[in-house]
């Protein structure tokens, strides 16, 4: 690793804009040394630190085929853009590198051919559209939508032309050798690296264990970068699901099937009428929420159990009578395997007999979702991922809590000697960043606060020139702030949810001294680096809303085992999100700027210690005087 990331290594010798980074060759070594000892190890690498490479590098040196799981597209990209191609002509040698997205992103021939028998499927394409699919799916070696330049992202006829793993048929698909899918895989088998996300890594998981296939092949290297997302992700594909939406699929794929057969049966046409009828008084008995709710069982109504009642049993006589159609095909058939597996969701979060796992709901456009999701996900990952004794290498900028990582590991179940390790960051935050913290703003809790927080937002930007994330905890607050500052008229807003979140960011970058207001989504997965950005500011330490079914079920399951909640899982989960968010600001070695807090717990609160020891190693500051000299100076 030395001859690769020294000072006088192979890097410097390709890059004519070479840093030497110790971080990095440290960093290269320990996953070196983990690949070779079949182990696990944990590094928190900050921006800056080029921990790509630095696992790059060993993986493809220990001739191992290796899967990189990432939490973005945007480090997809920067995988096989930038990174693979420098790293080949670094070491003199082709790297075999596929990208495996997930299903939705390829067309299905199979559906694609039977709207091409039934156009009636998509109305809504038009006769032009349709000749350029056509003639798009007759060229295309891969069928990846991102192809598709013309079709407008909004299209919702894709969604048609595509098969989730229920939907596909698999080896008994009559194009099953041309499809694009299969061939991803063949190239996925034979590739040196497979670059995946955590959602398709973990729903191919889920499926293997439910033994219904799989899209990625074995690998002898796993390494998760962005790795703070691996918990949540695991936890929504080991979840169960039961939805309108799901739902609404198989009817419309049932009554696609019958057409294509010609099958003119009055009784399976009432039983898919019925179905849609007794869905929807089924669905319409979960009251509509702005947040998930927790499905209570002790709650249950007599009429919400009786419209269960009554989906399961027309349910299981659909599947009963689809089972009785002369020469079945693959497409009934696997329609009438779906349908048993649609009943055994709702029986499993509707029963709520396994207690391991939370019941909950949502409401969303697409439709009402309930979820059956595992409390803890430490059991499953040592189940069906670290029971396979290979190497398993955790990164991310954010995984350290003051400068310990046992909560990511006690999170994900490692065992409590699992190698980790945090480096320093290579950027000067002492010059590059300034932290302000007011002590004077009321209390989050107070009924003030919003009002006061509004009016030192509204003074930072006046400092900063707008250039400006303001990230919030809630869509309330930022609704308030938003409602001040677009009063005063001084500033361009860009606010969440008026524009899809990649045409938001376009226009920060090229709207110069533009202010925008965002909330989750905006806290990670978003480089914005130079003069674009030059003030992030956070109205509130992080807290995770407590009434959250996932948090509530965590939070109860870790009290009830004799453990602390709040500073075992609450504390450390806010810190890595706060963390995220004044991640934002300082991208490059170029970057300047001013992170801000506006939470005067910091100080107040015994708690506020472990943020602080958690912060960027920078001058911190409770006066504005000191931003306007730092900006000055900068």
């Amino acid at each position: 690793m030395e001859a690769i990331f020294g000072k006088h290594g192979l890097l410097a010798g390709q890059m004519a804009d070479f840093e030497y980074r110790p971080m990095q060759a440290r960093m290269a070594g320990e996953v070196q040394a983990a690949i070779a000892e079949n182990s696990t190890v944990i590094i928190e690498a900050g921006t800056g630190t080029g921990k790509t490479l630095a696992y790059l590098a060993p993986a493809v040196l220990s001739g191992r085929k290796t899967v990189v799981s990432t939490g973005t597209i945007t480090l997809q990209d920067q995988l096989l853009e930038k990174d693979i191609p420098l790293l080949s002509k670094v070491l003199g040698r082709e790297i075999r590198a596929v990208c495996v997205k997930g299903r939705k992103n390829y067309l299905c021939l199979y559906r694609f051919h039977r709207w091409l028998r039934q156009p009636e499927l998509l109305p809504e394409v038009e006769r032009s559209s349709c000749d350029r699919l056509v003639s798009w799916v007759q060229s295309s070696q891969t069928g990846d939508r991102t192809e598709l330049d013309w079709l407008p992202e909004e299209f919702a006829g894709w969604e048609q032309l595509t098969a989730s793993t229920e939907q596909c048929l698999g080896q008994k698909c009559e194009y099953f050798s041309d499809c694009f899918l299969t061939r991803l895989r063949q190239a996925a088998a034979v590739a040196d690296l497979v670059i995946v996300n955590h959602h398709l890594f973990f729903a191919d998981l889920a499926v293997r264990a439910g033994g219904y296939g799989q899209v990625l092949p074995s690998c002898e290297v796993t390494i998760f970068d962005e790795a703070h997302l691996v918990e949540e992700i695991a936890a929504q594909y080991f979840s169960c699901q039961m939805s309108s939406h799901r739902l609404a699929e198989l009817l419309r794929d049932i009554a696609f099937e019958l057409n294509s057969i010609g099958h003119k049966g009055l009784a399976l046409r009432r039983s898919l009428q019925a179905i849609s009828e007794v869905a929807a008084n089924f669905f319409q008995l979960f009251p509509a929420a702005a947040n998930r709710q927790r499905i209570n069982s002790e709650a249950l109504g007599p009429q919400l159990r009786r419209s269960w009642s009554d989906l399961a049993s027309v349910l299981q006589e659909l599947a009963a009578r689809l089972f009785q159609i002369h020469n079945l095909g693959e497409g009934l058939l696997a329609c009438h395997d779906r349908c048993l597996r649609l009943g055994e969701s709702l029986a499993f979060v509707m029963e709520q007999k396994d207690k391991d796992h939370v019941y909950w709901y949502e409401r969303r456009a697409r439709g009402t979702f309930l979820w059956a999701s595992p409390i803890v996900v430490a059991p499953i990952l040592e189940e069906h991922l670290f029971c396979q004794k290979k190497p398993y290498i955790f990164t991310s900028a954010t995984l350290a809590v003051a400068q310990q990582l046992r909560y990511f590991s006690d999170r994900l179940g490692l065992a409590p000697e699992t190698t980790g390790l945090v480096l320093d960051t290579p950027f000067s935050y002492d010059e590059q960043a300034l932290l302000y913290l007011p002590k004077h703003l009321p209390l989050p809790e107070s009924k003030d606060f919003i009002a006061a927080a509004a009016l030192e937002i509204e003074a930072l930007l006046d400092i900063s020139g707008g250039s400006a994330f303001v990230l919030f905890t809630s869509f309330r607050n930022l609704r308030e702030v938003q409602a001040r500052l677009a009063a005063l008229d001084r500033f361009q807003l860009l606010v969440q949810g008026e524009q899809p979140k990649a045409a938001l960011l376009r226009r920060f970058r090229r709207e110069t001294g533009s202010v925008l207001l965002g909330t989750a989504s905006f806290w990670q997965g978003v480089d914005m680096p130079g003069e674009t950005l030059k003030c992030v500011i956070i109205d509130k330490l992080p807290f995770a809303v407590p009434d959250d079914p996932l948090v509530a079920a965590r939070v109860e399951k870790i009290n009830a085992n004799g453990g602390n909640a709040f500073w075992e899982y609450q504390v450390p989960s806010a810190v890595l999100t706060l963390r995220q968010g004044l991640g934002r600001l300082i991208r490059r070695r170029t970057d300047r700027g001013i992170m801000a807090i506006l939470d005067s717990r910091l100080f107040s609160r015994s708690y506020g210690r472990i943020f602080l020891r958690s912060l960027p190693d920078c001058r911190i500051t409770h006066q504005r005087q000191d931003i306007v000299r730092f900006l000055a100076k900068n």
